[in-house]
């Protein structure tokens, strides 16, 4: 993902080392892996005939997964067929996060924001 990575802004972020960036490849991918792309007739396919973009916002606890979740389970969002970037999805691929939740829980996600986020970019610019 190379040819993302020299398009963000690294007035934010870090440039991580190659190993690094190799393992943040390998999340990359299994996030991409995941989904299971239908055409028309119901033939499973790697690009999208018709694809859409769809963003949930807002603050933690404000129910984003609770009703994804839902939507999910009424048959009425296809989630399986999506890319998703949840950047507490990915931060839980980080093997710093879980230490970070025994040692110190409250810190955990502020410690791992920046490279969740990182990711996240990545990710959302590779399933486009």
């Amino acid at each position: 993902f190379a040819h993302i990575r020299k398009t963000l802004d690294y007035e934010y972020h870090c440039n991580y080392t190659y190993e690094r960036q190799r393992f943040q490849d390998t999340i990359i991918l299994e996030f991409l892996q995941a989904a299971i792309i239908k055409d028309k007739d119901g033939e499973l396919c790697t690009t999208p005939t018709e694809p859409w973009l769809c963003f949930t916002a807002g603050p933690m606890g404000a129910g984003k997964s609770y009703t994804m979740r839902n939507l999910v389970d009424e048959g009425r969002f296809p989630l399986l067929a999506f890319v998703k970037v949840d950047p507490d999805e990915i931060r839980r691929q980080l093997p710093e996060y879980h230490l970070y939740v025994t040692d110190s829980p409250s810190l955990a996600g502020e410690l791992t924001n920046k490279e969740a986020g990182f990711i996240g970019e990545i990710l959302t610019l590779a399933g486009l």
